[in-house]
């Protein structure tokens, strides 16, 4: 069975809302970034250390995103910030064969707003079972 993804993603977390012809499963990732942290300089540790280990973190977290991704028919990314265009890149590097359909800018939205979007855009509006996984980085 095919699958169509859509997901929102900033550099906290990542919304992903995979759909089939019978079920829409919705499945959270953190980042564990927090980036008060290293904008505050609370750590003395040299910035480029605290750049290593902030980029090493977002490299498994996009890594983790994109497992979610790399079956999938065709996948949807939106969100606030440069997180989505990373994100892209990553698939790019992990030789995703789907189709991408957009990558888009879009603000704070709920969870059933990012649902109602994905269900939108791949034309899934048939009364569907939703399950929620939440999942983290390993």
């Amino acid at each position: 069975m095919m699958k169509t993804v859509g997901l929102w993603i900033d550099l906290q977390k990542a919304v992903i809302v995979s759909a089939t012809e019978q079920v829409v499963g919705i499945e959270f990732v953190n980042s564990y970034i927090d980036n008060r942290r290293w904008q505050l300089d609370v750590w003395e540790l040299p910035a480029a250390i605290k750049q290593r280990m902030s980029d090493d973190q977002l490299g498994r977290f996009y890594a983790n995103v994109s497992g979610f991704v790399l079956n999938a028919r065709s996948v949807l990314i939106f969100g606030p910030g440069e997180a989505k265009s990373e994100l892209r890149r990553r698939l790019g590097i992990d030789n995703y064969t789907g189709t991408i359909v957009g990558c888009e800018t879009a603000g704070r939205m709920t969870e059933s707003q990012i649902v109602s979007k994905v269900q939108h855009r791949f034309g899934v509006h048939h009364g569907v079972a939703v399950s929620a996984v939440r999942r983290a980085l390993p």
